[in-house]
């Protein structure tokens, strides 16, 4: 179960990932930088709104052991409501956003993602309802809907020459169909009701959480802010750009997975199974995410600097830069899960101000001198964070050093192996489409044959989560 639910989010997750790159390259190749920064811009906006509105709510939602229909439709309710004052408000104040930004040419663009933040906002608590019943075959098809519906809409605004515009409706489209699917399949689950004072209980813990969501939030966007009004729209568009490479890790694998493990770690009791689930998650993730980056720093410069105009120059070397951050990111993100699992609101809290005031300090200092200084002062600056984060994971957690270690012994030495035997056959810069072949052939051979040693741990990690499963079940 738990394997399953992870690899049908997963695979959601990876479909949505490979059109956001696809749309990504095609409005690269007709669009200079300066436009792709617009919509970079913009993004922040959906997700502090989305944030405030949820009020931490979504994740009481899937944590709460009993929870009656009417405080659920009331939870809905609410963030329906506040959800499109937020995004009224959002699209009135454009065009002063446009004009204190000196962005030219952001007022539609941020009145069109003041929809989408409120068709979002929308959809978050019926989906939240269904996670809590571990429907996530259900959330898996209602999002690949979506996608597709989304795709036709790009496509068609695109062909019509709508440039950047396409994206927006893209968004539209996506989040339209998610609430209306997720409100019809959730809709057993509760009752609509306006009696909100059922949600006050709910505030103390979900204000917490959402107070750690957006420190979060501070430490993951407040660049994209600073670095459009400071540096100008083409600089935000390289780093834009530079940052979906970074989050790949987050995207496929380690933001659904999050979700599944706060679910069902919150319905266990032996303190074996949870140690064991934690530890087995970690090195799974890793397995994946850390060759992905690994190979998405040191390979991508060739095909980048091919496929894209002169515009984007300078692209490969702050995805350099910004590769390891997304390797480290994708196991550290499962601190919220353990800490919210075992109700340490407070720690969450204070982590979660320690990741977004340090981070939001960096680029404040940064952005003064320029976009690469910007890039390599965050990189150490959230490496360190990340560390920090996982030191209490495996402490809230119980995973002793030992078995921390020996969870990223075989993704570790996989890349390691790897970057050597790319350095050794000269395939570190290829100059060519053959050459770039035969590097990344190396790479993928090296790390496979890598796992091929470890195959007995890499195993034993998943088989430790199909028997966390059945033991959950049991209980339950």
């Amino acid at each position: 179960m738990v394997i399953k639910s992870v690899l049908s989010m997963s695979a959601t997750n990876i479909a949505k990932a490979i059109v956001s790159f696809a749309f990504s390259m095609v409005l690269a190749r007709f669009v200079p930088p300066e436009q792709f920064g617009l919509v970079a811009f913009s993004l922040p906006f959906v997700a502090l709104l989305t944030l405030l509105t949820d009020f931490g709510l979504s994740t009481i939602l899937i944590r709460e052991r009993i929870l009656d229909p009417e405080a659920s439709g009331a939870i809905i309710c609410c963030m329906i409501l506040c959800g499109s004052a937020l995004s009224g408000l959002l699209a009135v104040f454009a065009p002063a956003i446009e004009h204190l930004s000196r962005l030219a040419g952001l007022t539609p663009v941020l009145r069109g993602f003041a929809l989408v933040t409120m068709l979002a906002i929308s959809a978050i608590a019926p989906r939240g309802l269904l996670e809590r019943s571990l429907r996530y075959s259900l959330i898996a098809a209602v999002e690949l809907s979506a996608l597709a519906a989304g795709v036709a809409i790009f496509v068609t605004v695109l062909v019509r020459g709508g440039g950047v515009f396409a994206l927006v409706g893209y968004h539209i489209c996506f989040n339209a169909v998610r609430f209306v699917a997720f409100g019809a399949a959730a809709l057993p689950s509760f009752r609509p009701s306006l009696r909100l004072r059922s949600v006050i209980p709910l505030l103390r813990d979900g204000g917490l959480v959402m107070t750690t969501n957006v420190m979060s939030f501070v430490a993951r966007n407040v660049d994209n802010l600073l670095v459009g009004a400071f540096l100008g729209s083409k600089a935000l568009g390289l780093y834009g750009l530079s940052y979906q490479f970074m989050t790949l890790p987050l995207v496929l694998l380690s933001w659904p997975a999050s979700g599944v493990l706060l679910a069902i770690l919150s319905k266990m009791d032996s303190r074996m199974d949870r140690t064991s689930l934690i530890s087995a998650a970690i090195s799974l993730t890793a397995n994946i995410t850390f060759p992905l980056m690994t190979f998405v720093g040191l390979a991508l410069d060739f095909p980048i600097r091919h496929f894209y105009s002169s515009h984007w120059a300078g692209l490969p070397q702050i995805i350099l830069w910004l590769a390891p951050v997304g390797a480290i990111q994708s196991i550290a993100v499962y601190n919220g899960p353990v800490l919210i699992e075992r109700r340490k609101m407070k720690l969450n809290f204070i982590l979660g101000m320690v990741n977004g005031v340090g981070l939001g300090l960096v680029f404040v200092f940064s952005v003064f001198f320029n976009l690469m200084v910007l890039v390599m002062s965050y990189t150490v600056a959230a490496i360190m964070v990340s560390g920090i984060l996982l030191y209490y994971t495996c402490r809230i957690g119980e995973v002793t050093a030992r078995q921390f270690c020996q969870s990223l012994l075989p993704s570790t030495t996989a890349c390691l192996v790897a970057v050597a035997a790319l350095y050794l056959t000269r395939s570190l810069s290829p100059d060519s489409v053959l050459q770039w072949v035969q590097s990344t052939l190396i790479f993928g051979i090296t790390v496979a044959a890598v796992y091929f040693l470890f195959r007995k741990d890499i195993l034993g990690d998943a088989h430790k989560m199909s028997v966390a499963n059945k033991l959950r079940q049991a209980q339950a």
